[in-house]
């Protein structure tokens, strides 16, 4: 298993030309590889190969993909309101409070500093309990 490297330029954002049905707008989604990730995704598909052709495997071929990846293990998109010590470098706080606010926290994937190659969910869950547990430790009695 392989990790996505967040790519500058990935974005999420309005589309200028799509409206749902009550007239707002849609959104749209910027997915941009980073040349690492390529590399990540290269070398999985080398290396897979040499275990199948070890095990007896013929006429073994990685198919390529050509500029965009796919993640290493399906798609677990998160990371929107990144975590982070400053907020030059992140949306939220490590407690998942919002940067430039005083009481919005943020307890979901959205926090994660990057898109790890395995499912989220239980990380998910640990960082919501996390977040939780320092809103009731600060909150007013």
């Amino acid at each position: 298993m392989g990790q996505e490297i967040p790519a500058i330029g990935s974005a999420v954002g309005l589309a200028p030309t799509i409206r749902d049905r009550w007239g707002r707008p849609g959104a749209s989604l910027r997915k941009l590889s980073h040349p690492l990730s390529l590399d990540i995704e290269r070398g999985m598909g080398e290396q897979g190969s040499r275990w199948l052709e070890a095990a007896g495997a013929r006429n073994v071929r990685v198919q390529e993909r050509g500029g965009a990846t796919v993640s290493a293990a399906g798609e677990h998109s998160c990371g929107t309101a990144r975590m982070s010590a400053s907020e030059t470098s992140g949306a939220t706080s490590p407690e998942g409070r919002l940067y430039g606010t005083k009481r919005i926290y943020v307890a979901d994937s959205s926090l994660h500093p990057t898109n790890g190659s395995v499912n989220p969910t239980l990380t998910i869950t640990a960082n919501s309990l996390r977040v939780a547990t320092r809103l009731m430790e600060r909150w007013p009695r």
